[in-house]
């Protein structure tokens, strides 16, 4: 596939949004205003309330 996706927030609908199109599409942009937040998903180990840290982090490209 060639379709590019954008999610606009990673808070509780953004992060699993954004998670699930990663597994389908090869390039999905997560945009978040809180750039602390950006650097704690991509943490080992963080902790979101509504997904497994491994479902973060399998989602990230491997630049990331």
């Amino acid at each position: 596939m060639n379709e590019k996706i954008a999610v606009l927030g990673l808070g509780y609908v953004g992060l699993p949004v954004r998670c699930g199109f990663a597994g389908q599409l090869d390039h999905v942009v997560g945009l978040y205003i809180n750039s602390s937040r950006v650097q704690a998903l991509k943490q080992p180990g963080q902790k979101s309330t509504r997904l497994h840290p491994s479902h973060i982090r399998n989602s990230m490209p491997a630049s990331a």
